[in-house]
Parts: C-alpha cells; sequence; structure tokens
C-alpha cells in the first residue's frame, strides 16, 4: 500500500473511531429518512435519536479542571 492511501486509510479510520463521527452519521441518516417516507419519519427519528443518547452515554466527555490539574501537576513533577 502507498503512503498517500496508507495516509487516507488511516485519516478514515481515526474519524470512525470518533463518537461525534458516528453521531453525525445517525443523525444524517435520520434527517433523510423523513425525506424518505413520511409514515416512518417519527419511527425513524425515534430510533436515530435513540442511538444518539446511547452514544453519549458511553462516549468519553472532556476531562474535569480537577483531572487537568493533576495531569499538569504530574507532568511537571517529571
Amino acid at each position: 500500500m502507498n503512503d498517500k492511501l496508507k495516509a487516507a486509510f488511516n485519516f478514515i479510520l481515526d474519524r470512525l473511531s470518533e463518537s461525534s463521527t458516528w453521531r453525525g452519521i445517525i443523525l444524517t441518516l435520520t434527517g433523510v429518512g423523513i425525506v424518505i417516507e413520511p409514515g416512518l419519519a417519527m419511527k425513524i427519528t425515534a430510533v436515530g435519536l435513540g442511538l444518539v443518547g446511547v452514544i453519549n452515554i458511553f462516549r468519553q466527555g472532556a476531562p474535569t479542571k480537577g483531572e487537568v490539574a493533576q495531569a499538569l501537576e504530574t507532568k511537571a513533577d517529571k
């Protein structure tokens, strides 16, 4: 595999490992579902929002101020 293809593949894998990418994909598909068939719009929206909720439950949040301070102290000690 050449370097450009390998870099592109790694970029895609990096994006797919981010929860924001999956939320974006799910929300995009949910939005498209409204256009597909109006009778299914509520079901598609409910499933899409449910999936986003599950992703948000398991995704890692931003570090707290205490965690940042502790990391800075640990780094300063080295």
